[in-house]
C-alpha cells in the first residue's frame, strides 16, 4: 500500500481510494457486529431482568415477539450461571 516500487500509486486518487474502500469496509463490518452484539445484550436482560430490557427497549419489542425471533426454543435459559463448576 505504500507504493515504494509501484508507479500507479504515486496517484494520489488511488491512494485516497484504498483509504476510503478499507474504512467503508471496517466502518460496515463494525456496524453488523454492533447489531448483532446488541441483540445478544438483549438477549441476556431479557432472561436475567425484564425490567431493565423493557427500559432500554422503550418496550419497542413485544414479549412474544422478541422470543420468538430472537431466542431459541431448545436452548431457553443459556444465559443462566452455573455455579457447581461441573464443566470445569
Amino acid at each position: 500500500m505504500t507504493g515504494s516500487h509501484y508507479g500507479y500509486m504515486d496517484n494520489d486518487f488511488l491512494n485516497y481510494f484504498f483509504l476510503i474502500v478499507i474504512i467503508i469496509v471496517n466502518l460496515l463490518f463494525f456496524i453488523y457486529w454492533l447489531y448483532h452484539m446488541r441483540i445478544e445484550f438483549l438477549k441476556i436482560l431479557y432472561v436475567k431482568n425484564k425490567a431493565i430490557y423493557k427500559l432500554l427497549t422503550c418496550n419497542y419489542y413485544k414479549d412474544e415477539d422478541f422470543e420468538a425471533k430472537y431466542m431459541s426454543k431448545d436452548r431457553e435459559n443459556v444465559y443462566e450461571v452455573n455455579d457447581n463448576n461441573e464443566g470445569l
